[in-house]
């Protein structure tokens, strides 16, 4: 996963979210994924602070990272290595 991260961030925002999904990010919208989230991320604001959806990255056949993206941020906010918080095509 540190790998996957730091060859993601190597390239500007632009160039990654242009990648197709299974080198880049997807974007789900947030009623359709099971995830809980944990409470201080949603009181401090940031939750809302992100952009509208859960922004994923692959990690091939280990499963999924995912997270809420500000700007350059991300937040990872789980790893779904059981291929059960979200229908994947």
């Amino acid at each position: 996963m540190i790998d996957r991260l730091r060859e993601l961030s190597q390239d500007d925002l632009v160039t990654v979210l242009g990648y197709d999904k299974k080198q880049g990010l997807e974007k789900i919208p947030v009623k359709a994924v099971k995830l809980r989230v944990n409470p201080e991320f949603r009181t401090s604001g940031r939750f809302d602070n992100c952009e509208e959806g859960y922004w994923v990255f692959r990690l091939g056949k280990l499963g999924r990272v995912i997270g809420k993206k500000n700007e350059n941020i991300f937040y990872l906010m789980s790893i779904d290595a059981s291929f059960d918080q979200y229908q994947h095509n």
